[in-house]
């Protein structure tokens, strides 16, 4: 894409809501177009990937971040918020893959950006872009918005790649407690990284803060935490490798056993495992088949969010429960370089949903069947 205005940038915090309902607060950046693609504007607001729970791994405040997810929109003339979800870099934990307290914060985001300038610059139009963990935000967002708000009608969802709790074996979660004795290794980066920061943000967020390791082995829970947030995912991941070999390494045996057996409806269901399954399944969005139109980017290649495992899944859901989806998988894409190669695409979707015209077509090919 070619650039058709100078962006201003700033950092801001904003009020929103955690998962229980108790207020909090999230920062994010701002970007604002020079020249303005024409007034009144939409609001675009930016949901980031994974990046940590620790202080350091803040997106708004490197400036090098969300430059191929956020600064496409402001550098077309839209004014853009990209949040960092409440509790990372400020107080508290964010709750990761919490699909409330994160669309939450995308949610709110809209309405901090429209209080943020003056009457008039801004129409009711809201359009939600989310990468990775942030396609799970936007995709929750999708589905409360009606009912929580968003500070204007969201109009459009623009997903790459999502990692999103929608099910009980999302990103392997189920696969991963059924397995104690496999080799963490052989599950890949991406498995124990998101089973144990979610795990902790749980914990922190709805057991408190003196709970954050409950669900770790005793012996390795404080090391676990102390990594957790003072390490960005990447270091996280290998410090996983280093201390948990085995995937039950992960867990506290009474807590998997129990979980365990909530899931598969067998004795033994009590306890911590009971209360982090119910806390599971009231986390479960269901999509609003009234609600905005969703472009579902993929990239084939991705070993990160496989697409047999993921994206197949998620879109499964979302076309069965009535959502108009657009799929546009791209053969040789991984999940570090979806975004690049797909945002021009995304930009032109995001002009005729806003503006109107003919929608642009994509290949949807190669994309295989939901293997959860």
């Amino acid at each position: 894409m070619t650039p058709t205005t100078g962006v201003d940038i700033y950092r801001i915090e904003y009020r929103t809501f955690r998962d229980d309902g108790v207020p909090g607060a999230s920062t994010a950046r701002v970007y604002l177009p020079h020249t303005p693609r024409s007034l009144p504007l939409p609001i675009i607001a930016v949901a980031h990937p994974t990046e940590g729970l620790a202080p350091s791994c803040v997106p708004s405040a490197s400036p090098t971040s969300l430059e191929d997810e956020a600064l496409p929109w402001a550098a077309s003339g839209f004014a853009v918020i990209a949040s960092d979800y409440a509790g990372l870099g400020n107080e508290g934990v964010q709750g990761y893959l919490d699909n409330h307290d994160q669309a939450h914060s995308m949610l709110d985001s809209a309405r901090a950006l429209r209080a943020m300038l003056a009457p008039g610059v801004f129409d009711h139009r809201v359009l939600l872009v989310g990468y990775s963990q942030g396609g799970g935000a936007v995709l929750a967002s999708q589905g409360l918005a009606s009912s929580y708000g968003a500070g204007g009608n969201v109009v459009g969802v623009v997903v790459f790649a999502a990692e999103y709790f929608a099910r009980m074996n999302s990103l392997q979660f189920v696969t991963t407690l059924q397995s104690p004795t496999n080799l963490t290794i052989t599950s890949g980066v991406t498995v124990p990284v998101v089973a144990a920061t979610r795990d902790y943000a749980f914990s922190y967020n709805v057991l408190g803060a003196d709970a954050g390791g409950a669900t770790f082995p005793e012996g390795g829970a404080s090391g676990i935490e102390g990594a957790l947030m003072s390490l960005c995912e990447v270091p996280f991941g290998g410090y996983i490798q280093g201390v948990a070999p085995h995937l039950g390494d992960l867990f506290d045996e009474g807590f998997r056993s129990s979980l365990l057996a909530c899931i598969q409806g067998t004795g033994g269901c009590s306890g911590l495992g009971s209360q982090y399954y119910q806390w599971l399944q009231s986390d479960l969005i269901a999509p609003d088949p009234a609600g905005a139109p969703i472009l579902y980017v993929q990239g084939l290649s991705d070993t990160i969010m496989p697409p047999a495992q993921e994206a197949a899944c998620n879109i499964g859901q979302l076309l069965n429960a009535g959502v108009s989806v657009q799929v546009c998988t791209d053969q040789a894409a991984q999940h570090t370089d979806i975004v690049a190669r797909n945002v021009a695409f995304a930009l032109q979707w995001s002009d005729r949903v806003l503006y109107g015209g003919a929608m642009p077509t994509c290949s949807s090919a190669g994309m295989p069947t939901c293997q959860p």
